[in-house]
């Protein structure tokens, strides 16, 4: 039987199918008979169809799949939580853990606020310090009510700024 060349083989089966034909209609027909049980598929499909559209059961299937939906968020949480509880300690050892989140967060809000339109990118404006085309923005707080109280400059005065602030406080 030729099974490389799809056409082929399906030229193949055509072939011995019509010269089979007789005895498939016979065999098809004892089969039937021998078993009346699972040849009647069809009007389970029909059931099933018409079980599959019905309101009341598509309300019971989507408040089932809503409570699984937060009974897993809920676990992944859980999870997520402990980690950070595991991990908490280790991470506040080197000074990196709360500092590092709020600033991700920041950036977050700010990147949500560009997108509803309420800030406009960075590339859009002036470096508030040399009046270049800025590309970045500068937090000078990360205060959870000034997240979105950006400057915006560009790289090498972002760099500045925060080489000033390193030597300040050191």
């Amino acid at each position: 039987m030729p099974n490389k060349d799809p056409e082929a083989r399906k030229a193949y089966i055509r072939a011995w199918y019509l010269k089979n034909r007789e005895r498939l209609l016979v065999y098809s027909a004892e089969y039937r008979q021998k078993f009346p049980e699972k040849v009647s598929e069809g009007k389970k499909r029909i059931y099933h169809n018409k079980y599959k559209n019905d309101p009341e059961r598509k309300a019971k299937v989507s408040a089932y799949a809503k409570k699984r939906r937060i009974e897993k968020y809920d676990h992944v949480r859980a999870i997520e939580r402990a980690s950070y509880e595991k991990h908490r300690d280790r991470a506040l050892a080197y000074g990196r853990a709360t500092s590092r989140t709020v600033e991700r967060k920041a950036r977050e809000a700010v990147g949500v606020a560009i997108r509803k339109g309420l800030l406009a990118r960075a590339s859009e404006c002036s470096c508030a310090r040399c009046g270049e085309q800025a590309n970045e923005y500068h937090h000078p707080s990360y205060d959870r009510d000034k997240w979105t109280d950006v400057v915006a400059v560009c790289h090498q005065c972002h760099k500045d700024i925060h080489r000033d602030l390193s030597s300040a406080s050191t």
